[in-house]
């Protein structure tokens, strides 16, 4: 709950600093697109991460303290899925030469959702030039909607279909994210700014808060992250 408060407490000063500002020029609109990696860190036991895409759509309103800070706040909407796999089925196809053969056989936890959400962050330009790079940083509130899990079993390359009555899952519906990354931006006319640049984000909550253990799986813990290239446009 602190931590909830917290990443409000960032949202609404970004939000007071850029909308109280009275001198139009020091106020522009962003918007930008970023394509994601998603996968979980630090779970519990011995589960990795499994490589999925999806997708950021950020609109902010970005206020200019200085000529090389600026504050920025707004809403964003994501797309995103995660997958999550264990390697500890053994089954007797297993074994070759009285000797069990790893990752053959796994069970995968898999969660896709959408989610909608606010943030509050700054970026700091490393030189005054017209064309530059620039350091950034953000805090999200994101709330995830229509969630689907589901848990896949490979019994020694057989897929069985998804189980579902064997997840009975709590999710931490709402998601606290620490962003950074770096951007180059281009002066393209007319006060319009175009950037791109790599971008990460790390939740500090785990996706799942509760799961009651079951016969054939019980979920340990992760953390989403998501790696993208961040694109948009500032006017």
């Amino acid at each position: 709950m602190k931590s909830i408060l917290l990443a409000l407490g960032i949202c609404s000063i970004c939000t007071c600093y850029s909308t109280g500002q009275s001198s139009p020029k020091s106020v522009h609109f962003r918007a930008s697109l970023t394509p994601q990696v998603s996968s979980m860190w630090n779970g519990s036991r011995d589960g990795t991460g499994r490589a999925t895409f999806g997708y950021v759509i950020e609109v902010k309103l970005v206020t200019k303290l200085s000529d090389r800070l600026q504050l920025h706040t707004g809403f964003n909407v994501q797309d995103s899925e995660i997958k999550q796999r264990y390697n500890n089925l053994q089954w007797p196809s297993d074994v070759e030469n009285g000797m069990w053969v790893p990752g053959r056989s796994y069970e995968q936890f898999e969660a896709k959702y959408f989610g909608i959400g606010l943030d509050g962050g700054f970026d700091f330009a490393l030189t005054t030039k017209e064309n530059n790079w620039s350091l950034n940083g953000s805090v999200a509130l994101r709330r995830m909607l229509n969630v689907n899990d589901k848990l896949i079993i490979n019994e020694s390359g057989n897929l069985h279909d998804p189980i579902e009555d064997e997840l009975k899952n709590t999710f931490n519906k709402t998601q606290i994210l620490i962003s950074l990354g770096c951007n180059y931006n281009f002066h393209i006319g007319a006060g319009c700014r175009f950037f791109i640049g790599p971008s990460f984000e790390y939740s500090i909550r785990d996706l799942i808060g509760f799961s009651v253990p079951q016969i054939l799986w019980t979920y340990d813990g992760g953390h989403p992250v998501f790696f993208g290239l961040k694109t948009g446009v500032i006017f």
